[in-house]
């Protein structure tokens, strides 16, 4: 399935770049749709950046919660465990698409090579390591 911001990044022979995407953490459904849009990302080979990392204002849609009396941040567990996933770094070519499946602990990459040696980097998150 070709996509229009593939072919458009295609044209100018760039990369696809999403930014600033997200969703609040308390949404119905939050969960899902972060792992719908990883997926969709890596389909199309594509970057992106999340919205927002940590905020005290906002409305609470990043990865922390945030108290005001102290200033503190702390960790929203369920939002790290949502975007965590396995991912390419550095590929010796073009990555063409990737897929994860995170019940089967999976990953698979496709990408078309430059035939030489040079080494790829794929980055496997702690957290799914350990559990």
């Amino acid at each position: 399935m070709r996509h229009t911001a593939s072919m458009e990044a295609a044209s100018f022979q760039a990369p696809l770049f999403a930014g600033e995407w997200g969703i609040r953490p308390d949404s119905p459904g939050s969960a899902p749709y972060v792992g719908f849009m990883y997926d969709l990302f890596d389909e199309v080979a594509a970057s992106s950046t999340v919205w927002v990392w940590k905020e005290n204002s906002q409305g609470a849609w990043g990865f922390f919660d945030h108290d005001a009396a102290s200033g503190a941040f702390t960790e929203r567990p369920a939002v790290f465990a949502a975007h965590t996933r396995p991912y390419a770094e550095v590929i010796a070519g073009t990555p063409m698409g990737a897929t994860y499946d995170a019940s089967a602990r999976t990953y698979e990459l496709t990408f078309s090579g430059r035939g030489d040696r040079a080494p790829h980097v794929l980055r496997i998150p702690h957290a799914l390591w350990s559990s």
